[in-house]
């Protein structure tokens, strides 16, 4: 009975860190492919394009050129895929 429970108070931990590690293997980029950015004073192309590499580099993504749009006149949208 005893050794039932250290094998479970191991297996624990390790299934933690697997899932884990998992979690972070699978990489932002593959949850994150865009975001929209709300602009309310109107979207203009370079001020969008600034937006997007900056929310890139928040995210910890690449920017790519041209991926900066704005979607609607409040609105700029961001591709990062």
């Amino acid at each position: 009975m005893a050794t039932m429970k250290t094998i479970s108070l191991l297996i624990l931990p390790l299934m933690f860190l697997l899932l884990t590690a998992e979690i972070q293997s699978a990489g932002v980029d593959d949850f994150i492919c865009g975001v929209q950015l709300p602009i309310p004073e109107g979207c203009v192309l370079s001020d969008c394009d600034a937006r997007c590499r900056q929310a890139a580099a928040n995210l910890g993504m690449p920017y790519n050129e041209g991926a900066a749009q704005c979607s609607d006149p409040n609105t700029c949208s961001c591709s990062f895929c």
